[in-house]
């Protein structure tokens, strides 16, 4: 959802629950977002070597901040800090969005995949602060994500896994590399997620 939208939501609801005491609803209300302790567990499961840096190795432990690093990188050094993955936390925070459009393209060899399930799911990093997402997608394998118990679409800001499911032509099933067994992130925040499109080999 943008924030636009959800602002127009808030209001709406601000406005016909005026002087009922009612508080807001758990879909309009953004997800605890501490940025220090969410740094400090990024650090803890992905830097091995405990220099306070994550290396492309390391970063390929948690692939949706891989996918994302070039942007968060603002010293230009190929790693990830402490400050600037605080400061990529800090800026969700700051935004304040429940939730955020999470659109999907799946493709197989080039061609749509249809009927897959897509699942987004949660880092361990993220402490249970946000919940998994998911949808299936159309015959031209295009996906519009939403948590399950939502009432409405989107997801919330974080770094997840992205798990693909489903048949491929004459009926194979997708590899264990893109589901049990994926390395495929999906990463939700105020930067433009670079890849929209995913294509299976």
């Amino acid at each position: 959802m943008s924030r636009l939208s959800y602002r127009c939501l808030l209001l709406a609801w601000v406005a016909a629950t005026a002087g009922c005491g009612q508080r807001l609803p758990d879909w309009m209300v953004p997800p605890p977002v501490d940025p220090r302790a969410l740094t400090k567990a990024v650090m803890a499961q992905a830097d091995a070597d405990k220099n306070g840096l994550l290396d492309a190795a390391e970063l390929a432990t948690i692939p949706a901040l891989r996918d994302v690093a070039s942007v968060l990188d603002t010293s230009g050094d190929q790693q990830l800090s402490n400050d600037e993955i605080s400061t990529w936390f800090e800026r969700v925070k700051k935004e304040g969005v429940p939730h955020r459009e999470a659109f999907l393209v799946i493709m197989d060899r080039g061609k749509p995949l249809a009927k897959a399930l897509v699942r987004i799911v949660p880092e361990a990093c993220m402490g249970g602060t946000i919940e998994p997402a998911e949808g299936r997608t159309d015959n031209e394998g295009r996906t519009m994500l939403m948590i399950p118990t939502s009432r409405v679409q989107g997801v919330r800001s974080g770094l997840y896994r992205l798990e693909i499911t489903g048949k491929r032509a004459k009926g194979k099933p997708i590899p264990p590399q893109y589901n049990t067994e994926t390395t495929l992130g999906f990463s939700v925040s105020v930067l433009p997620w670079p890849r929209q499109e995913i294509n299976l080999e």
